[in-house]
């Protein structure tokens, strides 16, 4: 659940912030961004060492994760429907690879929207009542005289 007022702290807000997977050790642009599990940034390869990753490290911290999931993202300007298309051909490779790589882990599948991973969500979690107070400095916020 995020705060109100700083994104990097949880908070009380009855919104679920569920990221894309993503993986930390590799970087793209100039090394300022971790790769991500977006079916049109890269090949098939990259992205089942991404699902791979993910899947390891939300293993091992599995007692901590209330919920676990691989989320791919995508823009919705593509032709998913043309059989010759190179995104398709990684849509469905991301799709067997994460197969793979859950039957080598001994780990189910279960099909779900973002919806249903945020519901699964707050029923495991309870959403706190308060957030941690902030006092925000708020002088950048003066009015200037004369504008």
């Amino acid at each position: 659940y995020p705060h109100r007022y700083n994104r990097c702290l949880a908070g009380e807000v009855n919104f679920v912030e569920i990221p894309p997977t993503f993986d930390p050790d590799s970087r793209m642009w100039g090394g300022s961004h971790p790769q991500d599990l977006r079916v049109e940034l890269v090949d098939t390869k990259n992205h089942w060492y991404t699902i791979s990753k993910s899947i390891q490290r939300q293993t091992n911290a599995a007692a901590s994760l209330p919920v676990k999931y691989v989320k791919a993202t995508t823009h919705n300007v593509f032709a998913y429907d043309d059989l010759s298309n190179f995104r398709r051909e990684t849509l469905i490779g991301i799709v067997h690879a994460l197969r793979d790589i859950a039957a080598q882990q001994g780990l189910g599948i279960l099909a779900a929207t973002t919806g249903d991973i945020a519901q699964r969500y707050r029923k495991l979690v309870e959403r706190p009542l308060h957030a941690a107070s902030l006092k925000l400095d708020t002088r950048g916020r003066a009015v200037i005289p004369g504008a």
